[in-house]
């Protein structure tokens, strides 16, 4: 059996991160997406461990989370059910 949640992001997420990662010099833009990886591997592994619960979205069956890891804020839904994570936005802090 696979322990692990499968990751999507909504194409707003992409669009933000994309944006985001370009504004950056490229020191913090590595840095950044270093920081990225973590965060999908937390998601992937243990996206109820991760962040903290927003509200619940009954009908779907989906928790929806907000979890920061320095320097990027991420919004995700989460659902044990299916074992889907769904990133909903993304924003760098500066």
């Amino acid at each position: 059996m696979n322990d692990t949640h499968r990751v999507d992001a909504l194409a707003k997420a992409h669009a933000q991160l994309k944006t985001a990662i370009k504004k950056l010099p490229k020191p913090e833009a590595v840095a950044a997406l270093g920081v990225l990886g973590k965060i999908h591997d937390r998601l992937e592994s243990a996206p109820f461990d991760f962040g903290e619960e927003l509200y619940n979205l009954k009908s779907l069956g989906m928790q929806i989370r907000l979890g920061v890891q320095i320097p990027i804020a991420i919004q995700f839904g989460a659902d044990e059910k299916s074992r889907l994570v769904v990133i909903q936005s993304v924003v760098i802090l500066q």
